[in-house]
C-alpha cells in the first residue's frame, strides 16, 4: 500500500475522531452558556459550506480519478473541514477544554487544507499536462483576493486613526504560538500551489479553490495580529466574519465546479478520438493476428508503436509494409533519442512520448498510437503511475487520431481493469483462440 492510500485512510479517520470527539466533548465541561452571536453566525457558514463542499467531493469517492490520481486526498480533506466546522460551531454553544478549542480545532482545519491543495494541484498537473489561459474564472477569482485585501487594509487603517487600539498587556502565548503556526504554514501552502509553472495549469474551474488559499495567509494575519494587538471588539468581528462570509462559500463553489469534471473524466476523453484497450495473454501471443487488427483500426495513419525492445508485435509491426514509428521505452532517457531510422528510445514518461507523438503529427499526419503493454507498465511502475501516464496521454490525442492499450487482465486485479476499462471504452481480445 502507497503512502497517498494510507493518508487517505488516516485523513478519512482523523475526521471521524474529531466528530466523535465533539459530540462527547459537551459531557466533559460545564453547561452550555450563552451563545456567542458573532461565532455561531460565522460557524453556522462555515458549517453549511463545508457540507455543501463535502457533499460535492464525496460523488468522486470510487471513480478511477479518486483510486489513481492526487484528488483522491479531496474527499477525506474536505470531510476534515467538515468535522473542523462543527467543532468550531460547537465552541459558541460549549467551554472546552483548550486542547480541543485550539489545538485539535487548528490541526483538523491545517490538515484539511493541505489534503485539499495537494489533491487539487496533483489534479491540475495531471489533467493539463499544457498551461491554461487565464479568463472569466481568474479574473473573478482576482476579484475576490483583492476585494479581501482592501478590506484588511481599511479594517487595519481604521484601527490605527480611530486610537483604539494598542498592544495587549497579557498576550496567551498558546493562542500566539498556534496563530502563528497556521500563518506560516498557509504561507508556505500559498507559495506551492501559486508558484507560476503550476499556477498556468489549473484548470478554470478551479479558480475559486485557489482563491481560498490566498484569503487563508490573510486571515490567520489577522488573527496574530488580535493576539498582539487589542482591537476593539467590533472591528475584530467585523473583519473576522468579512473573511467567514467570503471563505467558507468559495470553498464549496471550487468544489462543486470541480467534482463533475471529475466524475466526468473518462467519458470526457472518450468523446474524441477512438480509443480500444486490447487485452492479450501474454503466456500465447499471437503477433499476426495483432498486426491484423492494428491495421483494421489504423486506417492508413501512421502507427506509433511504444513498447519494450523484444516485444512480438514489434517484429511484427517492422517486418510489415504499414507506415510506422517505433518507440523503444527504456530507463534513463532524458529526450527521445534515434538509435535507427524510424526508431527512438524514450523514458516511459508522458512528456516523452507526447513529443515523439507531435513530431509524427507534423511529418505523417493524423497516428495511431499503440502502447504494448499496460501490465509490463504497471510492474515497473505501478497502477498509479501508469494511470498518469495514459490519463496525460490521452489528453493530447486529437480527434483524428486513434489509441490501442494492450494488457494482459488475467494479471491484475479486477479493479485495476475496470479502471483502464473506463478510460478505454472500446475493448477487443486478441488472445488466441483455443
Amino acid at each position: 500500500m502507497n503512502l497517498v492510500v494510507w493518508i487517505r485512510r488516516a485523513s478519512w479517520a482523523a475526521g471521524v475522531a474529531g466528530l466523535l470527539i465533539t459530540i462527547l466533548a459537551p459531557g466533559w465541561v460545564s453547561e452550555p452558556g450563552p451563545p456567542d452571536p458573532a461565532r455561531l453566525t460565522s460557524g453556522t457558514i462555515l458549517l453549511i459550506s463545508t457540507a455543501a463542499a463535502f457533499l460535492a467531493a464525496a460523488r468522486t469517492v470510487g471513480t478511477p480519478e479518486y483510486h489513481f490520481s492526487p484528488w483522491g486526498l479531496v474527499p477525506p480533506g474536505t470531510f476534515l473541514l467538515l468535522s473542523y466546522s462543527v467543532m468550531s460551531l460547537s465552541g459558541a454553544l460549549y467551554d472546552r477544554p483548550l486542547w480541543s478549542g485550539l489545538y485539535l480545532e487548528h490541526a483538523l482545519m491545517a490538515a484539511g487544507l493541505i489534503a485539499i491543495g495537494v489533491g487539487v494541484r496533483g489534479w491540475a498537473e495531471v489533467m493539463s499536462p499544457r498551461p491554461r489561459v487565464a479568463g472569466t474564472g481568474r479574473i473573478l477569482a482576482a476579484a475576490v483576493v483583492s476585494l479581501a485585501m482592501v478590506g484588511a487594509i481599511l479594517t487595519a487603517t481604521a484601527c490605527l486613526y480611530s486610537g483604539g487600539c494598542g498592544i495587549r498587556k497579557n498576550v496567551l502565548p498558546e493562542y500566539l504560538i498556534m496563530d502563528l503556526v497556521m500563518f506560516t504554514l498557509s504561507l508556505v501552502m500559498a507559495a506551492w500551489l501559486l508558484r507560476s509553472p503550476v499556477l498556468s495549469r489549473f484548470p478554470e474551474s478551479f479558480s475559486p479553490l485557489i482563491s481560498i488559499y490566498i484569503l487563508f495567509p490573510l486571515m490567520s494575519l489577522l488573527s496574530v495580529a488580535d493576539d498582539l494587538i487589542d482591537i476593539p471588539g467590533a472591528q475584530s468581528e467585523m473583519a473576522m466574519m468579512f473573511y467567514y462570509f467570503l471563505a467558507p462559500p468559495l470553498l464549496a463553489a471550487g468544489i462543486f465546479s470541480t467534482a463533475p469534471n471529475v466524475r466526468a473524466a473518462g467519458d470526457r476523453v472518450g468523446d474524441g478520438p477512438s480509443l480500444t484497450l486490447a487485452e492479450i495473454c501474454p503466456e500465447w501471443r499471437d503477433a499476426e493476428g495483432e498486426l491484423e487488427f492494428l491495421r483494421s483500426v489504423s486506417h492508413g495513419r501512421v502507427i506509433l508503436l511504444v513498447c519494450h525492445a523484444g516485444s512480438p508485435l514489434m517484429r511484427a509491426v517492422e517486418s510489415s509494409d504499414l507506415p510506422r514509428t517505433v518507440a523503444l521505452m527504456s530507463a534513463g532517457v532524458d529526450h527521445p533519442e534515434m538509435v535507427a531510422p524510424l526508431t527512438f528510445r524514450v523514458a516511459p514518461e508522458p512528456a516523452q512520448i507526447i513529443n515523439l507523438m507531435e513530431r509524427v503529427r507534423r511529418s505523417s499526419g493524423p497516428l495511431t498510437l499503440v502502447v504494448d503493454n499496460l501490465t509490463d507498465l504497471i510492474t515497473l511502475g505501478g497502477v498509479e503511475s501508469t494511470y498518469k501516464v495514459v490519463r496525460v496521454i490521452l489528453e493530447e490525442l486529437r480527434e483524428s487520431d486513434a489509441a490501442v492499450f494492450l494488457m494482459a487482465p488475467a494479471a491484475h486485479d479486477g479493479r485495476v481493469v475496470t479502471t483502464f476499462r473506463l478510460l478505454l471504452p472500446q475493448r477487443v481480445s486478441l488472445c488466441p483462440a483455443p
